[in-house]
């Protein structure tokens, strides 16, 4: 009993050992074999429904609206952010998805058969993009620190200068039906880009600690959105005098001059401000 006792316990048994053990105990071989090919093709089949998913998922990331797939891209975007709680994560997982719809729009513009149609559709999305965008960048500023809204709002302003650019771009290579949709994508841009520079001016203003980006700093993009708002402004200018020079102006364009003179006496009000470094 003395040597029993000082002996080295027996390690127990393996798991997969005691249930094969009690499978052929309780169960007969035959029926074991019976059932084996039933859940083997189950497995099978949850596997191919998966994998086709999945599969499915990942050709939809390379459509473009009007495609078949196109929805299911859609559908898993929007799947990943409701997932996702955080709204600064969401605010970067949307911005991700800006940043497809800026694709599209390049790839639909550049094919062989010009669709202005998907044009159209493709650039409603951008804007539906950018005006969440905007509207989840207030709800973090409402929530989270002022570094955090001023991290987030910079990403943002700098996101929607790049998408101008290169709607800008595209613009040049667009049908005459096209270029209208395109131009209302790049204003909510640049509608986008403004509202993110007044989160991060806040964000600087509430909190010493926020300066993500310094004064200076804003003061220049602050600056090159007016020159460039301004240079958009002229060239509509040209536009509508030529226009209205060779009798093709149409009616319903009359009434943008008024708003030309409007934005521009705007922009020179901005520019005093500037000068005086009164960012807010």
């Amino acid at each position: 009993m003395q040597k029993i006792h000082q002996a080295d316990a027996l390690a127990p048994l393996p798991a997969s050992f005691r249930w094969r053990e009690a499978a052929r105990t309780f169960a007969p071989a035959k029926l074991l074999q019976l059932m084996r090919a039933p859940a083997l093709a189950g497995l099978s089949i949850i596997g191919a429904v998966l994998g086709g998913s999945l599969m499915g998922v990942n050709a939809s990331d390379r459509s473009v609206p009007g495609d078949f797939l196109y929805p299911i891209k859609l559908a898993s975007e929007q799947t990943r952010l409701a997932l996702t709680s955080d709204k600064g994560e969401r605010v970067r997982l949307k911005t991700e998805f800006v940043d497809r719809r800026v694709q599209e729009i390049k790839i639909i513009v550049k094919a062989p058969e010009k669709n202005s149609l998907r044009v159209r559709d493709a650039a409603l999305g951008l804007k539906r993009d950018l005006d969440t965008v905007k509207n989840q960048l207030n709800e973090v500023k409402e929530e989270a620190s002022a570094s955090k809204s001023a991290e987030l709002a910079k990403m943002v302003d700098e996101n929607t200068v790049q998408i101008t650019e290169e709607l800008n771009a595209v613009k040049g290579e667009a049908t005459l039906e096209a270029k209208s949709a395109v131009a209302e994508a790049q204003a909510q841009a640049v509608q986008t880009g403004v509202a993110a520079m007044a989160v991060l001016i806040e964000a600087n203003a509430q909190d010493e600690g926020a300066h993500v980006t310094s004064d200076a700093e804003v003061t220049q993009v602050l600056q090159n959105k007016v020159d460039g708002l301004r240079a958009s402004i002229t060239d509509s200018a040209e536009r509508m005098r030529s226009a209205s020079a060779s009798g093709t102006v149409a009616q319903s364009a009359s009434g943008t001059t008024p708003q030309i003179a409007t934005a521009s006496s705007t922009l020179s009000e901005v520019k005093v401000l500037l000068d005086e470094n009164k960012l807010g």
